[in-house]
């Protein structure tokens, strides 16, 4: 299956090496920024993803698309 290209809004999911889950959410794409990614990312926990996002992230970072289409 093709990867499918990154776009804001686009929610994701991180898995941990203890097992939990994290999630993630695409703010921007910033062409002008070496091609970066604007993120927002919340702790770890076991509800949904829908009640995740309502919470504050814990971090918004700009990563290298790379960190996202790799998975690991």
């Amino acid at each position: 299956m093709p990867r499918q290209k990154i776009k804001e809004g686009d929610i994701f999911e991180i898995s941990l090496e203890n097992g939990e889950k994290a999630f993630g959410q695409v703010l921007s794409v910033e062409p002008e920024a070496l091609n970066s990614v604007g993120l927002a990312l919340w702790e770890p926990n076991t509800i949904s993803h829908v009640e995740t996002l309502a919470r504050s992230p814990v971090a918004v970072l700009l990563a290298t698309p790379d960190l996202l289409k790799r998975g690991s």
